[in-house]
């Protein structure tokens, strides 16, 4: 093989690695932002619930709530372990909180927009 050749054969190898490696890193940033940002959404939802105002249990309720935020909730006791991925927040002295979870599908499909390129 001949000298010119080694050399574009190194450099393409080089070029593939680099690129994967570069490819993935983007990929982890752009990942935890996208959780992070999720991560605050559920916050702020969270604390809106707990603020109060309104019946939390109420159907109708949950589904304006549910259409506009795009997260799922639940009323939960106050304490106990928390999930990866959710957030909790105390309603009132009641011992009840509002819990969210927040890599749930639309987390993964904003992902996968990602990892495909839309």
């Amino acid at each position: 093989m001949r000298t010119r050749s080694r050399m574009l054969a190194g450099f393409a190898g080089a070029h593939v690695v680099l690129s994967l490696a570069v490819g993935w890193l983007a990929l982890w940033l752009v990942e935890g932002s996208l959780r992070e940002q999720a991560r605050q959404g559920a916050e702020a939802i969270a604390q809106l619930i707990a603020q109060g105002g309104f019946d939390p249990e109420d159907p109708a309720v949950r589904a304006k709530i549910a259409a506009l935020a795009g997260y799922e909730y639940r009323i939960v006791r106050d304490g106990g372990e928390l999930a990866a991925g959710t957030v909790r927040r105390a309603i009132g002295d009641g011992g009840r909180a509002v819990e969210i979870s927040y890599l749930g599908a639309e987390h993964e499909r904003a992902v996968r927009a990602v990892v495909l390129g839309l």
